[in-house]
């Protein structure tokens, strides 16, 4: 079985003003970077990740330095005292994970359902 997460984001957030303000600075490899955070949180526990920028610059193979940055001070994440998150993220993964769940209880209605009319014959 396939468990990969999918999420949905803007086709214009390379435009979105914090994200400029990256990019201006890090390049885009300061928007890569940001871009695998919230992949990695999309794929974590509650959908937030530790903030132990030496586990993240490990992880990605690029400078604390920069990663912290961008988890920092664009108002991109919330950052807590030993977690961080994006609102945002939170926001569409709820929608998403609502989605999953109606669509798993409809499925299971219907293999009941089935099992009923198979074994009622």
């Amino acid at each position: 079985m396939n468990d990969t997460k999918y999420f949905g984001h803007d086709s214009n957030a390379r435009s979105d003003c914090k994200i400029i303000k990256i990019r201006k600075k890090h390049g885009l490899l300061g928007y890569g970077i940001y871009f695998c955070i919230v992949e990695m949180m999309a794929c974590s526990k509650n959908y937030e990740l530790e903030t132990d920028y030496d586990d993240l610059a490990f992880e990605l193979k690029e400078d604390v330095k920069i990663i912290e940055d961008i988890v920092k001070n664009y108002g991109l994440f919330v950052v807590n005292k030993s977690t961080f998150y994006s609102k945002s993220l939170k926001q569409r993964m709820s929608h998403l994970d609502k989605v999953r769940e109606a669509r798993a209880r409809g499925g299971k209605k219907r293999w009941e359902k089935k099992k009923e009319e198979f074994f009622n014959i």
